[in-house]
Parts: C-alpha cells; structure tokens; sequence
C-alpha cells in the first residue's frame, strides 16, 4: 500500500472515534484481508479464552475498547511509530536547546557548519545545545528577528546534518504536520486546521473605521482597553504608530497588531485641530474585552507559551506540544521540512512558522546583518550579572548559615560544659560540707572521748585517795 494512502487511512481512523473503538479483531482482519481460515481460528481462541470465567467476561468488554481506543490515541507510540521513516533524517538535524541547564526549546541545524534556528523569546539564560549523537555545546545568539520570535545560535560544530526545506510548500486544511524530535519517533503528529495567516498581537481596545478620507478614525473605545488609559477619545484620528506613518485603517491595525501584548507603544494622534502624542500599553484580545471563560479555556492542559502572538504569517495546527517542544522543525509525509513550530497558543492549537518565511532570513541571520539589539544583550549581560549576584548572595548566605551551626554547636558544648561544672561544682561543694560535718562529728567525739578520759582519771585519783586512806 502507498504511504500516502497508508497515512490517509490513520488519518481517519484518528479523526473518527466510532472507528478508534472497532479497530480490533475482525476489523483489522478486513482490513488486511487475513485468510479466512485464520480468522476462523482467532475467533474461536478469543471465544475460548473468554469462556474461562464469567466474572473476567463481564469486566473485559470495557477494558477491550479502553485498551484498543488508547492504543489508537495520537501520542501512542504505535501511532508516532507508523511516521518513524518520515523523521529519520530531520530528527538528525534536531536540537534541544537548553538555557542555564534547562530545556527551554527545540531547534533546527539550518548550516553544518553550526548554525541553530530557534525560538527567541524562550531563550533566558546560557545557552546549551544538545544534539541528536548525544553531543552537548555551548551556543551563542548571533541573529534575532523579532517580528517571528526567531534566533540564531551559534554552536563550535561542523559537518552537522541539516534541515531540508520545502520552500513552496502548500498547507491545505487537513494536511499533516508531524513534529520531530530526537528520538526515532515524531515528539507529536496533527494535522493544518487553518492555513497560513497574519496571527495579530496586542489591541488597543478600540474599533476603527475609515474616516472622511480613508484615515483611521477612532469609532469607540473600550473602557479595559490600554486606549482608553491612554486617553483616546471617539473621533480621534491616528496618524503614527510608533514613528510609522498609518494613513488608513489596516495600516493602523497592521502596526498596532505586530506589537506584543505587554508592550507600549506611542502614537500620533490628530484631535480637531492639535496634535496628541500618546503612549498605550497593549494588551490581549481576551483580557481587553474581558472573556475570562476563553482566557480559562484556552490555558487549560499544557502549559502556552510566552509568546503566541504577533506573527506576521503563521499556520495554526492541532499538534499536542508543550511549550518547550516548539522552535523545532515540522516534516511532510516526504520527510522535508515544510514548517518551524512557533508557539503552543492555546488548549488544542499550536503555531508553526511556514518554511516560506523562515528561508529568506537564514542568510542574513547567519551573516549578523540580523544581530540581537544592544538593549537585548545588555538585558541579558545584566541578568548574567544579577544571577552572579544572586549565587554571591546564595554562598554567603550558606557561609554564615554554617557558620551559625557551628556557633550554635560551640554555643551548646560551651552550655554542656558549663553544666557539667556547675554540677562538678555543686558535687564538690556537697563533698566540703560532708567533710565539714565530718570533721564536726569528729571533734564532738574527740571531746566526748576526753571528757570520759577525764572522767576516768578523775575517778581512778578518788580511788587512789581512798586506798591511802
């Protein structure tokens, strides 16, 4: 059977639920046109095995369609296994990215000669790449493109398997998009629930329409909204996004929309007769208008992430990925690598970035024509220096808390000592007033014994008169 028509048949399989249960048994025997004598013969076995007591009969129906819907599921390993050939080479060309010893990212080897394609905005600390022959390297951000939340990475390699883009790929609805990983099977299959698309970022919570002559007018204005912190009035006419001229309606959108919820930007806005300059804070679809059911919804299982928003062209696919699975290539069923994930958006959609996009930037990004911003190294020289200082922090702190043990231990030795004297001392002193009493005893019997010494001689002088006499 053609691979094709091989993945087109699991396709439905996975995307019908009736079909998940029934496949087992004579089913699959159809399927695969076992002979009927075969058949015959496993019919009679299952029948045997389930004769051997009613009681494992009666509990064994559930178990058969849990175990054969499970095993049926898109990440079981018997599902990831049918596209293991289709990520054999791309799964070589695949990285983990690491920062400050923790997985932050997937990345893709787009240069032998060391060149790693990844997600930008994950990246937060020192970087480490691990590669699929187990080999781990130091990296270094070299190119930045904000606008797609990609980096380049650096890493001292050569001779590195790369990826293999599909420049002009299609993504019809429907289509497969199988992530790799670094193992012999995908990290995740889906497939495209909406073809490539501008996936706009922060709002302003306003509405516009085109004013008398096609301007962007300001309609209404929202009261959650960053434009009605910032003080936009109804009427208003936006002239600049930051220092970009807007003369029409998308335009406004268009430049609003490629900045990041989160982000301020500062705006011309012609009011009557004067000219306003403001600055907005953006903020999300979601949160602007309020709809905490969605914001609850879409956050529920994995976690998103950081960035799921304002990319200029992006294909949305049904992928069950984490966070930290994204800034990893995408294949087709031929192997070649047609996306790049982006962003886990939301409980059942995750963003890849079409091979469109990504290939007219590689060289730029690996020339250094691309090159991080110095405000974004002097973030991260900065945050080097406060992890430095906070490891500085953290080892004094554990010096003086050792040493705090150990006064606390002299501190108890020295109470134990002095304890100790002072029962010594007190033992002694019992010792001296026994010696006391002693020699007292001593002495009164001294006297006693004198006293009858003198007794005794005074008699035997009365005896000796007598005699004489």
């Amino acid at each position: 059977m053609h691979h094709r028509a091989f993945f087109g048949l699991l396709f439905f399989l996975l995307s019908t639920p009736c079909a998940l249960i029934a496949w087992n048994g004579s089913t699959a025997a159809a399927l695969t046109q076992e002979p009927q004598e075969k058949k015959a013969v496993d019919t009679e076995k299952k029948q045997d095995e389930e004769k051997k007591s009613d009681d494992s009969r009666d509990r064994s129906w559930l178990n058969r369609i849990m175990q054969g819907s499970a095993r049926y599921e898109r990440d079981h390993s018997s599902v990831l296994g049918a596209f293991r050939e289709v990520v054999t080479d791309s799964s070589k060309a695949t990285v983990k990215v690491h920062c400050d010893g923790k997985l932050k990212a997937f990345g893709a080897i787009v240069f032998e000669d060391g060149y790693v394609l990844t997600k930008a905005s994950e990246l937060d600390g020192d970087i480490e790449c691990e590669l699929a022959d187990g080999r781990k390297l130091k990296g270094e951000m070299i190119g930045f493109d904000r606008k797609n939340d990609l980096a380049m990475v650096k890493i001292e390699a050569s001779s590195l398997p790369v990826v293999v883009w599909a420049y002009e790929a299609e993504y019809p609805v429907g289509s497969w998009m199988i992530t790799t990983g670094l193992d012999s099977n995908p990290t995740a299959i889906g497939v495209v629930s909406h073809g490539p698309r501008w996936i706009r970022g922060g709002v302003l919570g306003i509405r516009l329409q085109p004013g008398e002559n096609n301007e962007a007018l300001v309609y209404s204005v929202m009261s959650r909204g960053g434009g009605a912190k910032a003080g936009l009035r109804p009427g208003d006419i936006i002239t600049k996004v930051n220092g970009l001229s807007v003369s029409t309606v998308d335009e406004a959108i268009q430049a609003v929309g490629s900045y990041l919820p989160g982000e301020t930007v500062s705006m011309s806005v012609k009011r009557d007769d004067d000219e306003l300059n403001v600055k907005a804070k953006l903020d999300s679809l979601n949160k602007t208008f309020n709809n905490r059911r969605a914001m609850f919804q879409n956050e529920l299982g994995a976690k998103l992430s950081q960035r799921k928003v304002g990319f200029e062209v992006a294909i949305t696919h049904d992928s069950d990925l984490q966070a930290f699975q994204c800034g990893g290539p995408v294949v087709d069923l031929d192997g070649r690598t047609i996306a790049m994930n982006i962003a886990r958006s939301g409980r059942t959609s995750s963003l890849a970035l079409p091979a469109s996009v990504i290939v007219p930037l590689l060289e730029d990004m690996k020339a250094g024509k691309m090159a991080p911003p110095p405000e974004m190294k002097a973030a991260q020289k900065e945050r080097r220096e406060a992890i430095e200082r906070v490891a500085t922090l953290e080892r004094r702190s554990s010096q003086l808390y050792n040493a705090w043990k150990e006064s606390k231990k002299e501190t108890a030795a020295a109470r134990k000592a002095l304890e100790d004297a002072k029962e010594e001392s007190e033992g002694l002193q019992q010792a001296v007033i026994k010696a006391k009493q002693a020699e007292k005893n001593a002495l009164t019997r001294a006297e006693a014994a004198a006293k009858k010494l003198k007794d005794a001689r005074a008699a035997l002088e009365k005896l000796e008169e007598e005699l004489q006499q």
